[in-house]
């Protein structure tokens, strides 16, 4: 019998979620088998209703053995898989893919080599509910070597994850503390919001998204910026942004995207948002010389 079905973990409804609402998880995988599968044990574990609940596999045309993966979802949750074939870097397309097969009120993005932790789903319900719709929930991240670490340990001890040491993620810029937490620490008066959303851990409203014109897929082709923009716009059409503390999930390290290539997509990008989003060049360039630490 699987791990999956000797698990006997209790996931009550959250008291503390009103009116819960329906909620769509997209998780965005390539080629990351042994990664989504701690990803999918951490789901397991959450405290959000399932019946609430549905998984959105977004696949952007792996070869691995992703699917094996998949049946443990199914136990549990609705499940949906979209898949794009793979042409390069096009994390804009994917996610429009799972915004659009989308079915909840809510939807939060998770990258599938994140693992999150069991209150995560209600953490970031419990943030979009304190507001409105307009609301838009950021949680930050923790970085940490998962390679020891096997799907049974996570269903036995949902809480394992959260012992592990942080290590220096070429996700992070080396750094080992989420490099945006000085800022979201100040974020009801931060000038760019938007800088801030990650499209690895957040939560919206699905209407939200689909007024806010879902992303821009000018951006595939190389890494970074996409949610960046995307969030500007929902920014633009009102969205307030705001930090959930109790949201935050864990990265965990890999090489899927080089640091290198990291890098030459970043500055590509880079260009281009600063097209789209007006001030924003002057923006980083203010962050920059400030070694990071906000100056407003």
């Amino acid at each position: 019998m699987s791990a999956f079905r000797e698990y006997t973990g209790i996931s009550p409804s959250p008291s503390s979620v009103r009116d819960v609402p329906t909620v769509s998880v997209i998780v965005t995988i390539y080629n990351i088998t042994d990664l989504f599968g701690r990803c999918v044990a951490g789901l397991w574990a959450q405290n959000y209703p399932a019946d609430k609940t549905e998984i959105i596999v977004a696949d952007d045309g792996s070869i691995d053995n992703w699917r094996s993966v998949l049946p443990n979802l199914e136990l549990k949750f609705k499940t949906q898989v979209v898949t794009q074939q793979h042409h390069g870097y096009r994390l804009a397309s994917l996610k429009n893919l799972g915004m659009r097969a989308s079915t909840g009120e809510v939807i939060l993005f998770l990258d599938g080599d994140m693992i999150p932790p069991p209150h995560w789903m209600n953490a970031h319900v419990t943030a979009l509910q304190t507001n409105s719709i307009l609301t838009v929930s950021i949680g930050a991240r923790r970085f940490i070597d998962s390679r020891d670490l096997g799907v049974s340990d996570i269903l036995s001890d949902p809480h394992i994850v959260s012992r592990l040491p942080d290590v220096r993620s070429i996700s992070n810029w080396l750094q080992l503390e989420d490099r945006r937490i000085p800022e979201l620490r100040r974020l009801t008066n931060h000038p760019a919001p938007y800088h801030l959303f990650h499209g690895c851990n957040a939560a919206f409203f699905r209407a939200l998204a689909l007024r806010s014109g879902l992303m821009d897929e000018v951006f595939n082709g190389y890494w970074g910026y996409e949610d960046t923009e995307f969030a500007y716009r929902m920014w633009r059409g009102g969205g307030q942004f705001k930090w959930s503390t109790d949201a935050t999930a864990y990265h965990q390290e890999n090489e899927i995207t080089a640091l290198s290539d990291r890098n030459y997509g970043d500055q590509n990008n880079f260009e281009l948002a600063c097209r789209l989003i007006p001030g924003f060049r002057e923006f980083k360039l203010r962050l920059r010389d400030s070694r990071r630490v906000p100056w407003w």
